[in-house]
């Protein structure tokens, strides 16, 4: 059996036009797609952040509530080891500040804008701090300031990756669903 030409024209038309909605379909999908998957800069401030979080329990550890190193460290075999590691109120203070950070962050990584405003008026609000400690620095027994100032340049880049072109319309859309 031979088709007609307005047989051979309809299944043509119709090909064409199931042809053009899957394209649009296929669109679809790889915006969704697209969406779905978390900007690279997004994962590169993450991983920043956390690290620079690392560095901060790492240095109220070292340091203590006075920025100082311990006694141990400073004095060659003084008595006076980690006492201020018993002092409830530090440990409090640097155990929900250090929880809270890495609450943030996970909320970052979920896409959250208001978690990466957040963070930001954090960073912004230690500023002052960081730049105290490099003028205290020259003070007798206070530690050396560069992991101070390696976390804030961490938490700097950071937020150099989270505000990029690429990374802020994810946040957008994240932060409407």
């Amino acid at each position: 059996m031979e088709l007609t030409r307005e047989d051979r024209e309809r299944i043509y038309l119709e090909e064409v036009e199931r042809r053009e909605v899957s394209r649009k379909l296929d669109a679809a999908d790889r915006a969704r797609a697209t969406f779905a998957e978390r900007p690279r800069s997004v994962s590169r401030a993450v991983t920043l952040l956390l690290v620079a979080t690392g560095v901060g329990v790492i240095r109220l550890v070292v340091e203590g509530p006075a920025g100082r190193l311990p006694g141990i460290v400073r004095d060659y075999g003084a008595n006076e080891r980690f006492e201020w590691l018993v002092d409830p109120t530090f440990l409090a203070a640097g155990v929900f500040s250090s929880a809270l950070g890495l609450f943030v962050i996970c909320k970052i990584r979920d896409g959250r804008n208001w978690a990466r405003l957040t963070m930001l008026a954090l960073v912004v609000s230690e500023t002052p701090a960081a730049l105290g400690a490099l003028s205290g620095w020259v003070t007798a027994g206070r530690a050396s300031p560069l992991p101070g100032l390696g976390q804030f340049v961490l938490a700097i880049v950071a937020f150099v990756y989270l505000f990029r072109r690429d990374a802020s319309p994810w946040f957008q859309r994240r932060g409407v669903a």
